[in-house]
């Protein structure tokens, strides 16, 4: 292991932070071309258990609203992996065999775990949530 002066540590971070800005910037520009379909797959759930249903905006940003908050939900969901990856790399070399081999299975099953979760909620709750809803609304 290279020994490194505080300065050097610092640099060290200021490139991490850097490259995952920037990676969040670029990301946030492609979440915010594809939001209409980011949208549309997140509405399909619900408008396929509501017959007619539409989605309505009640304000005149809405749009512009929506389309934001969505580019930067993807943002996020890129840039969240990426960032875990620079935050280990940065602190790996200073953990010691033991403790590296104790957090490597938290850092392999999180994301893991996370993608089961959410596919979970959009195959298996979201449909009976929102025909439950709807079927509440139409009584």
């Amino acid at each position: 292991m290279k020994k490194m002066t505080l300065v050097q540590h610092f640099s060290e971070l200021r490139r991490r932070i850097l490259w995952t800005a920037l990676i969040f910037i670029v990301a946030f520009c492609v979440g915010i071309y594809i939001s209409p379909w980011i949208q549309n797959l997140l509405t399909a759930p619900l408008l396929n258990v509501w017959p007619g249903g539409a989605v309505l905006y009640s304000g005149l940003a809405d749009g512009m609203m929506i389309d934001l908050s969505l580019g930067l939900t993807f943002g996020l969901m890129i840039i969240l992996p990426v960032a875990m990856w620079h935050i280990w790399a940065f602190v790996a070399p200073g953990l010691k065999n033991n403790e590296r081999r104790f957090i490597l299975p938290f850092l392999i099953m999180s994301p893991i775990l996370f993608i089961l979760g959410a596919a979970f909620a959009f195959y298996v709750l979201f449909p009976v949530v929102f025909k439950f809803f709807v079927e509440l609304n139409l009584a």
